[in-house]
């Protein structure tokens, strides 16, 4: 499909969320226990797979474009065990009302930062997915890596999991983006840390990039999106920077003098797009990409990409 900027403007209208359906606007608290334990109940006697979501919800710095659901917390194990102990309450009240063990072919862990637990704690939340469910390793079993904070070791450790897939958040390389947004990640940590995941050989690693941050100009964006393609991540989400003050206090870090008008934005975005065609990448839908010989690229062509709640 071709997108250009007669086509955005075409349909430049306000809307929900597509991340999730029913989109959050149709989210309801009259959804009650017994409901949902109903819901759990007729999963457990179908024959159905069902897609399992993790979220690790700490981080040890903010950055101020985030609108994930996180808490910054100093490294201190204490938090991560104290949060571990509830998630496997859940864990449990959930398999129980199920009443067996259900297949997993698909497994995020998100945040937050899920990297911010232990090598030990990771270890532990991993053997208790597995006795709680019935993980099927052939499928995507996928983490968000906040490239940072982890070593070396751990991104082993990941691997020796069963972790076929990572992603990090890259978002910008600029220097002045960066120092803006507090999160100041130098191209030399990500060479590293992507060096690693090709040793390790992981199945596919993703980028997350932003584009709409404070400082951001076309030309800025188009020297980061040279040195992504570089470093040939096997996808690439490209999102929107959504500035959002009301909602989350921290974005008021963020002057709204130094964010890019909307049509800045959509140059940078179209003129993203057009780097990652020419260089080997398929569009997938609206914001993502992917190598023409991986298999989210491959599904797109043969007709049989869907979406859920923890991407494409």
């Amino acid at each position: 499909m071709k997108i250009d900027k007669q086509t955005i403007l075409k349909f430049d209208k306000l809307g929900p969320r597509y991340t999730s359906y029913p989109t959050a606007p149709e989210w309801s608290t009259s959804v009650r226990t017994d409901i949902y334990r109903q819901k759990l109940q007729q999963f457990g006697q179908s024959n159905k797979t069902l897609s399992l979501y993790i979220h690790i919800p700490f981080c040890e710095t903010l950055c101020y474009f985030c609108a994930c659901t996180m808490n910054v917390r100093k490294q201190d194990e204490k938090y991560g065990n104290e949060y571990l102990d509830y998630l496997f309450k859940e864990m449990d009240l959930v398999t129980n009302a199920i009443g067996r063990k259900m297949l997993i072919r698909q497994l995020h862990w998100g945040g937050g930062t899920p990297s911010y637990l232990s090598e030990q704690q990771m270890e532990i939340l991993f053997k208790k997915i597995v006795q709680s469910f019935d993980i099927d390793f052939s499928g995507e079993i996928a983490i968000e890596v906040d490239p940072r904070r982890v070593t070396k070791g751990k991104v082993k450790t990941l691997h020796q999991l069963g972790f076929n897939r990572i992603s990090i958040g890259v978002q910008d390389f600029d220097r002045k983006v960066q120092e803006a947004v507090n999160r100041i990640q130098p191209l030399e940590l990500v060479e590293e840390f992507n060096r690693w995941c090709r040793e390790l050989q992981f199945e596919s690693v993703n980028y997350d990039l932003i584009y709409g941050l404070p400082h951001q100009t076309v030309d800025s964006f188009h020297k980061t999106v040279d040195q992504v393609i570089k470093l040939r991540p096997d996808r690439i989400a490209l999102y929107s920077f959504a500035y959002l003050p009301w909602f989350k206090k921290h974005h008021n870090k963020i002057s709204v003098e130094t964010l890019p008008t909307n049509e800045q934005k959509l140059e940078i975005f179209l003129n993203a797009r057009e780097q990652f065609t020419q260089n080997g990448y398929a569009t997938i839908a609206m914001d993502h990409f992917a190598l023409t010989t991986d298999e989210l690229a491959k599904a797109f062509r043969e007709g049989k990409l869907y979406r859920n709640f923890m991407g494409y």
